[in-house]
């Protein structure tokens, strides 16, 4: 059972770097995806949560704020021109 920090490639390409307990991510972590967008922030039981920031690649464009269950639940989406909502 994965415990600790450490690096996961998943088939799909996507990978995670970051802490896990239990086998799930937990803590702090880093998840790239395939397509190259990416999410940093915390998770807890393998799911986003708490504060965390995803990139998109192509656009650049951010959700940056406060996550619960794995969705983005407040905080800013920030445009590649700086501005948000």
């Amino acid at each position: 059972m994965k415990h600790g920090i450490g690096k996961m490639t998943y088939n799909s390409k996507d990978s995670y770097f970051g802490n896990y307990e239990m086998g799930k991510r937990e803590g702090e972590g880093l998840f790239s995806y395939k397509n190259k967008d990416l999410y940093s922030g915390n998770w807890l039981g393998g799911k986003k949560q708490g504060k965390g920031t995803y990139v998109y690649f192509d656009t650049k464009a951010k959700f940056t704020g406060d996550w619960v269950d794995g969705k983005f639940s407040h905080g800013k989406w920030i445009l590649s021109d700086g501005s948000y909502f």
